[in-house]
Order: C-alpha cells, then structure tokens, then sequence
C-alpha cells in the first residue's frame, strides 16, 4: 500500500492527490450547500448535475476531445495592439483544483471527478476520485471517476462520458449498463488513499498520462 500518489499541478508543481480533494476551499463549500437536497441520493444527483451543466470538456482546435492530457499553448510578443504569435507547442496537462475548475468552466476526467467527490466530502457523503483503465475497443486507456455510497450500495459517477445515461450506477453494473469496462488502481479522498501497486505497474504508461508521472 502506497503512502502518497503524486499528480502533476498547475506550473508542473508535484502534489499529493489528496490535495485535489480540495474541501477547506470557501467558493467549493459554499457552492457544495446550494447542491444539498433533502436526502443523500438527491444530494448525490444534484451534484452530478451541477458537473453536466457548468463544466466543458477541453476540446482541440478541431473539435476533437483533448483526452491526451496535453493541452496547445501559444506564446505571443504584443506589440502596441498586434499581437505576433512566435509558435506552438504543446505541454503536458496539468491538474486542476476544484476552485480552478470552477472558474476556468473546463476540465478532464481527474479535474471534474475531483470537484465531484470534493463537494459530496463537504456534504459529508462517502465518496472517492477513482484512478484507473477503462477498456474500450482494444485498448486501455487512463480515466477518472467518482465513486459514492449515498446509501448501502456503492455507486459509479462517471464525470465525463457517457453524460447522457443515468447519473449514479451500481458499482457492479457500470461495465455492462454503460459498454466500457472500468479498472480501479488508486482511490482517494482528502485524508486516505490506496493503491494497488500491481496494477500501477502493469499499467504505468496509462497512469503516467494520467498523473504526468507515475511517483509513489
């Protein structure tokens, strides 16, 4: 069992993945209580729903998804009211804190499963951000995703595909109901975290997408 997980912040800063569940933040917190409903489940729905609604995927400049975790920068010379573009490249994507996301509108699959689970811990749900593989065609790929248990049952958020099916999925169904499957290698929330280092290492190129570099 690891004692850290390291993910790649804004500036290329290292920083532990726990403290992407960002839950002393006063703009989460007070968003979090205008997402609180009568019962947990309510509560769990609403979130998802404020995620759907407010949050953009990054899309490339020709429409595509920017799921490769790397985003295009384009570095200008300002000249009086000229703006001269001197080139582009493009630099590995950076996670974001849920306040970040709150204000930029955007975020991939770590950034929106963080805000996720960041407000459902404020609302004092049991929730984790999920990292792992998701096996579709005859690839694997790395993902994120919010897992919840608003009651006895444990439940799948998916953050980021798949928006238009059900908000909340049996842990166990999610697979069959949504035609992907899904592969947990790390969970955490504010204060724990578990990693199943196997699987971190058989799939260490996914992961070191994911988190700019695997670093236990």
């Amino acid at each position: 069992m690891a004692s850290r997980l390291m993910a790649t912040g804004i500036l290329g800063v290292r920083r532990d993945v726990r403290s992407f569940i960002e839950v002393s933040s006063g703009e989460v917190r007070a968003l979090a209580e205008r997402l609180r409903r009568r019962t947990t489940i309510e509560t769990a729905r609403s979130v998802y729903r404020f995620n759907v609604r407010n949050v953009k995927y990054p899309l490339t400049s020709d429409g595509s998804p920017a799921a490769g975790f790397e985003v295009k920068a384009y570095p200008w010379l300002s000249i009086g009211l000229f703006k001269l573009y001197l080139a582009t490249y493009s630099q590995p994507y950076a996670w974001l804190l849920p306040s970040q996301v709150l204000k930029l509108g955007y975020g991939l699959c770590a950034d929106t499963s963080n805000l996720c689970t960041t407000l459902l811990r404020v609302l004092g749900l049991e929730a984790y951000t999920v990292l792992g593989v998701v096996e579709a065609g005859e690839g694997f790929y790395g993902h994120a995703w919010t897992v919840v248990k608003p009651g006895d049952r444990w439940l799948l958020m998916e953050t980021t595909i798949h928006r238009g099916r059900p908000p909340l999925i049996p842990l166990e169904e999610a697979s069959e109901r949504l035609g992907i499957g899904y592969l947990e290698i790390a969970r955490f929330d504010e204060a724990r975290l578990w990693v199943d280092e196997r699987l971190m290492d058989r799939y260490r190129m996914q992961m070191a997408r994911l988190l700019g570099k695997v670093e236990l």
